[in-house]
Order: structure tokens, then sequence, then C-alpha cells
């Protein structure tokens, strides 16, 4: 949507969506809103002074346009804002204040009378400065308000202030220009405000997708992982309750003992998945190493591992480390089950643009006709899942590989010193 909206040069968002960003607009502005009347309310009234010295004649009139209508208008669309109706009236309740600002000093001009009138010229193009930068008026109110503007002050000049066609082009040319470069800047300024709202909301939706995705997935993982285990040591205790024979009930005592380590690793896997602090590159060699000892070599299968972390500091996402253990563990698991071998060696390389992870044991190997199980399925939806590929080959034993490209991911193309496990 992003892109296609950058390619148009309209104002406005399909259905719900302008609504949205009218109410992120209206609460982004009004503070700087009301600071804004404020300041607009300063600055009208302090031209009140200058009227003393330059307009003498005229004071008490051009004092009760400025102090009776102009300001006490300002005051009251200040004191509006924090009304609950102004949220759906803003923009017509600005509209109005800019005008009667703008018409006031028109007024003023008119009382004045030729030729001091001119002084207030700077006046008008003040009016129309605060409209284009202060307003907070979008784009279409706020052009629509400055034409406005200009054309009262015409119908003044030519009908009743009888200006002399040497000012009256000199003072268009001003209020014309005004308006024109006023347009431009406060159109593109708008425009760039519509791009970052819809930025931000895209990435608000990306995250909480990416939020959901990732809190589905741990609960299916808590279900598979210690649900099973859990479910497992339940039915092992019930079981060695009713056992009759005391080497019957030593056996599921071990049996449960082995499970409640099972669970206590998956447990400390979910935390370090989990707990974004401990989350580092170099800190998963440590991890896959100890792990990897735990589940072979308690089966009398001797282990090794090498380990390269090249380039890739930072934090790898916490979907991809809680995969990459799945996989791994799934991996040294068959190992036990299937392959009848007696070493388990691992290779692990990160760099700058990928995170490659090979098992390889000496045992049977996978035989030619095999579809995989459903461990091999696992494996493969989990390396889906994080953008990554599994691949099973024989090559005397079996050789599990985990790819995963690792370009354009956070944490991984950050620049570092090579440092070897």
């Amino acid at each position: 949507m992003l892109e296609t909206y950058t390619q148009k040069l309209r104002l406005r968002f399909p259905g719900e969506l302008e609504e949205r960003f009218r109410e992120d607009y209206y609460e982004k502005s009004l503070n700087s809103l009301r600071v804004s009347l404020v300041l607009g309310a300063v600055i009208y009234g302090l031209f009140g002074v200058l009227d003393t010295w330059i307009f003498p004649d005229t004071r008490e009139t051009v004092w009760i346009i400025r102090y009776g209508v102009a300001c006490p208008a300002i005051a009251a669309c200040f004191l509006f804002t924090y009304t609950r109706a102004f949220k759906s009236l803003m923009q017509p309740v600005i509209f109005a204040t800019v005008l009667i600002g703008g018409g006031c000093v028109i007024a003023m001009m008119i009382v004045v009378g030729s030729p001091i009138n001119y002084f207030h010229n700077a006046g008008l193009l003040l009016v129309l400065m605060y409209v284009f930068t202060f307003s907070k008026l979008r784009f279409l109110y706020t052009a629509i308000a400055s034409w406005l503007i200009v054309l009262l002050y015409e119908a003044a000049a030519l009908l009743v202030m009888h200006t002399p066609a040497a000012a009256l082009l000199n003072d268009n040319y001003l209020f014309i220009s005004a308006n024109l470069i006023g347009m431009f800047s406060h159109f593109h300024r708008e425009r760039y405000m519509r791009r970052d709202f819809l930025h931000n909301r895209t990435i608000r939706e990306m995250e909480e997708k990416r939020h959901i995705l990732e809190r589905e997935k741990i609960l299916r993982d808590l279900h598979d992982g210690l649900g099973g285990i859990t479910t497992n040591i339940c039915l092992l205790a019930e079981i060695g309750k009713n056992a009759a024979q005391e080497e019957d009930v030593k056996r599921m005592l071990e049996t449960i003992s082995d499970l409640s380590r099972e669970g206590l690793a998956e447990i400390k896997g979910f935390m370090q998945s989990l707990d974004a602090r401990e989350i580092t590159w170099p800190a998963l060699v440590p991890e896959l190493r100890v792990s990897g000892r735990n589940v072979v070599e308690s089966h009398g299968i001797a282990f090794t591992m090498n380990a390269k972390i090249d380039g890739a500091h930072g934090q790898p996402p916490s979907l991809l480390w809680l995969n990459v253990h799945r996989v791994y563990k799934e991996a040294l698991t068959n190992v036990v089950k299937h392959s009848r071998g007696k070493n388990v060696e691992v290779d692990l390389v990160v760099d700058r643009h990928r995170f490659l992870l090979s098992v390889r044991d000496d045992g049977n190997g996978v035989p030619a006709d095999s579809t995989g199980g459903r461990g091999l399925s696992n494996m493969r939806k989990r390396a889906d899942e994080i953008g990554g590929a599994v691949t099973i080959r024989s090559d005397n034993g079996t050789v599990v590989r985990l790819e995963v490209p690792l370009r354009d991911r956070p944490g991984t193309s950050v620049p570092g010193t090579a440092a070897t496990a």
C-alpha cells in the first residue's frame, strides 16, 4: 500500500484508513496547536502598540477590530480545544479563526485609509505565513483559507480602498507568491506526514503478526515438548505406584529422572530463546555443544563440535534461536535412536550471509527408499519457518544440514572482529 500511495498525488487514504490518519493527526497536533494559538494571539495583540504611534487618529476603531474581534476569536478557539466537540470540528473551527484573523487585518486597512493602510500589508503576509505553518490545517483547508484571504483583500482594494494600480500589482505579486510557495511546502509536508503514518502503521501490523506467530509457535513447542514429557512422567509415576517388583519401580524412577532432566533442558532452552539479553551468536556455540553432549554421550556415542562465528555479532531473532535448537535436538535424537553409530561430528558456521549447522554420524545412513519419518518432516517445517532448508543425505553415515540465509536479518550485518570457537 505504501508504494501505491507514493505513486499518487492524492492527500487522502481509502476508507477507514483516512479516519485513522485524522485521529492520529489530531492527537499529534493538539498540543502544538494550542501553543500556536497563544503565539498568534500574542503577536496579534502586540501589534496594537504600533497602532498608537502609526495610526493615532484611528486607534480606537482599529483596537475594536484587533482586541474586540480578532483576539477574542483566537481565545475562543483556544478554549474550544479543551472540549470534546473540538475533535470532530477541529479543521472548520481553525479555518474560521484564520479567516477572521485575515479579515480583521483587511478591515483595519480599510479603516486606516490610503496611503497609510499599506503598513498592514506586512500583517496580512504574517497571517498567510501563520496559515501555512502554525495553523495545523490540512492542505485543502489551508489552500481555501489562504486564497479566500487574498480574494477578500482584492475586493477591499478594488471596491473600497481604490488602491492604485501599481500598489495593487505589487501587493498581488507578494500575496500570490506567498500562497504558491506556502501551498507547495504544505502539500509536500502533509504528503510526508501521511507516508510516515502509513509506514509506522505497516510496521506495527508486521510486528503484531510476527509476535502472534512467535507466540503460537512457542505455545505449540511447549505443548509438544514439555507437555509430552510431563504426560510421560505422570503415567510412569502411576505405573510405578502399582508396580509389584522393586526392580520395576527402580526402572520407572530412572526413566522419570531422565525425563525430568530432559524437561529442565527444555525449560532452559525456552528461557534462553525468549531472553533477548542472552541471545548472541557466540553464546549459541557452548549451548549447542553442551546440549549435544548431553543427548549422545550418555548412550556411548562420542561427540565433537567445530564452530566458527565470523562477522555475525549481535542478536539472532528468538524464533531462529528456538527453531535451531529444535532441529539440532531432533537430528541428534535420530542418531541415538536409528544410526547405531559410534561418533557424531557437528560443524557450525555463521557469517554475515548464512547460518550453517551440520550433524554427521558414522552409522547406518538413510535407506535409499526412505521418505523420512515425522521427525524429519518436523525438521523441514521448522527450517521453513525461519526461511532456511534442511537437507539429509548418506555419506558414510548420515549428514543432516541446516542452512539459513542471514542477509538483511537484524543483528547479522554488523561489522565485527571474527570470533572462532
